[in-house]
């Protein structure tokens, strides 16, 4: 059941943005002006059209790749973005194991690929998460999110932050300036409840968990593997107790 409402909830976040370029594949459309051209896709295909219901997963994952010819010319920004925008992105609320579901995102999409081979590849969408924040006055006269502030999408940018392909290409400036942004975003959610929740929240943790587990700054030995524990199966807390557990760790 949880599973089932997550979806719905997601395809309505999918489907709701109003940018005027949000109907193809991504969320929203990432056929960006310049040098890529006016269509960096296999194929783009409006989002929930006949023709895009008539694929199977396979078809959609091959027309949703970036033209091999295109990749090379968009810059870090559009390629960041790009990956947020990937269609199976903001499904992993789907899945028993979120973070495996990643690892195979990153396989299956060419844009993370090309991402990570830049230099500053992994850097932009640390950028890209420190950036990220909701309109509250949008939220107030519209009720809707806008395209980078909803719940899922936090999860998401977090989730690929913290898989360990992603982490294995940041240096020590990097996992820093990860985690600041962490506890701000944090922080953010932590007050403004009603709109992230605790769950959300606890998502937050354990990005933070992962990068001290990387940087291994002074945890005991059960601190390790209760962390390790939540970050291996990427267990978002959402009960009070177990939150305030993991803070207490991180926070110590």
């Amino acid at each position: 059941m949880k599973k089932i409402i997550f979806l719905l909830f997601a395809g309505v976040i999918l489907f709701s943005c109003n940018n005027k370029n949000d109907d193809f594949n991504g969320m929203p459309d990432t056929r960006t002006e310049g040098a890529a051209g006016t269509d960096i896709y296999v194929k783009s295909v409006k989002r929930g059209s006949a023709e895009w219901k008539a694929m199977s997963g396979e078809e959609k994952t091959r027309v949703s790749q970036i033209k091999e010819q295109a990749l090379p010319k968009l810059t870090d920004e559009q390629l960041a973005f790009a990956c947020i925008n990937y269609p199976e992105g903001l499904y992993f609320g789907a899945v028993n194991n979120e973070r495996a579901f990643i690892a195979s995102l990153i396989k299956k999409f060419n844009g993370f690929g090309e991402l990570m081979k830049r230099q500053y590849g992994v850097k932009t969408l640390i950028k890209f998460y420190k950036d990220l924040s909701f309109d509250v006055k949008r939220l107030q006269n519209t009720e809707e999110f806008d395209n980078f502030s909803s719940p899922q999408v936090f999860q998401y940018v977090e989730l690929l932050l913290s898989d360990p392909s992603m982490m294995n290409l940041m240096d020590a400036e990097d996992l820093k300036v990860l985690e600041d942004a962490a506890w701000d975003k944090y922080k953010m959610k932590r007050d403004n409840p009603d709109i992230y929740g605790l769950g959300n929240a606890g998502s937050t943790l354990l990005l933070i968990a992962t990068i001290r587990l990387k940087t291994d700054n002074g945890l005991s030995r059960q601190e390790r593997e209760i962390l390790s524990k939540a970050v291996n199966t990427a267990f978002f807390p959402n009960k009070k107790e177990d939150i305030e557990e993991i803070y207490s760790i991180l926070r110590k």
